[in-house]
Formats: C-alpha cells, structure tokens, sequence
C-alpha cells in the first residue's frame, strides 16, 4: 500500500501542476479547453485513488480521509437532489470552483497519510524493536 500511496501522491501533484499549467500557458485559463483537461485528468485519477483507498482498512484512513469522504458523499446527494430540477445548472457552477479545492485537500490528505505510514512502517522495523 505504501508503493501506491507514493506514487498516487507524485501523480497527483504532476497532474495538478500540469493541468494549472496548461491553462496558464493557453493564456485563456477558464475558456479554454486545456483547463478542462487538466481538470478532468485530476478528477479521473482521483476518483481512481478514492475507490482504492474506500476498500483499504480503517488504519490507513485518517480523519481528514473521512471528512473528504463525508464532503463528498453530501456532494453527490446535492447533485442527485437537484437533478430533477433547474438547481442542477447551478450546482455545476459550484462545482466548477469547489471541486479544485477538494483535489487540492484530497492531495494534502494522501500526502499525510503516506507520511503517517512511512512513519508507522520505520518504527516496525526500527532494529531497537527486534527481538534478540
């Protein structure tokens, strides 16, 4: 799990930063379709990573993991509310603006959780622990 977590954090951070870059270099950053690129690349990989770690036991989730969990959760209940009515164009909108923020959170929370298992796993193996 550990291999995962620190190549889900690199992928993540390179996505962000490309796909911020992306749409700064088109110089048209909301307009334009390479920020949605970027945005969707984000938003797929980390929608792969949630389902991933959604299956791993409670020791690898922490409470900032349950609280984007929660976050989310309630997202989607929004979004399914206001399908059969004219708010779903408006929830969109939100969205647009809410979810970097939720990547930007999310990136941070796996960032803490890799620390914290790093932590966990050299303190396992710490040579003063072993027997004999």
């Amino acid at each position: 799990m550990k291999s995962f977590k620190s190549i889900d954090c690199a992928i993540q951070g390179v996505l962000i930063v490309l796909g911020f870059m992306m749409g700064l270099w088109s110089g048209e950053m909301l307009s334009d379709m390479t920020f949605f690129t970027g945005y969707f690349l984000v938003g797929g990989w980390q929608l792969i990573s949630v389902i991933v770690h959604f299956f791993y036991d409670p020791p690898y989730k922490t409470l900032m993991r349950r609280i984007y969990l929660y976050t989310l959760g309630v997202v989607i209940l929004a979004l399914v509310v206001s399908l059969p009515a004219d708010g779903i164009i408006t929830m969109l909108f939100v969205l647009l603006f809410f979810s970097p923020i939720m990547a930007v959170y999310y990136l941070i929370t796996c960032i803490r959780e890799t620390q914290q298992l790093s932590l966990i796993m050299a303190q396992a193996v710490n040579p003063d622990k072993l027997p004999g």
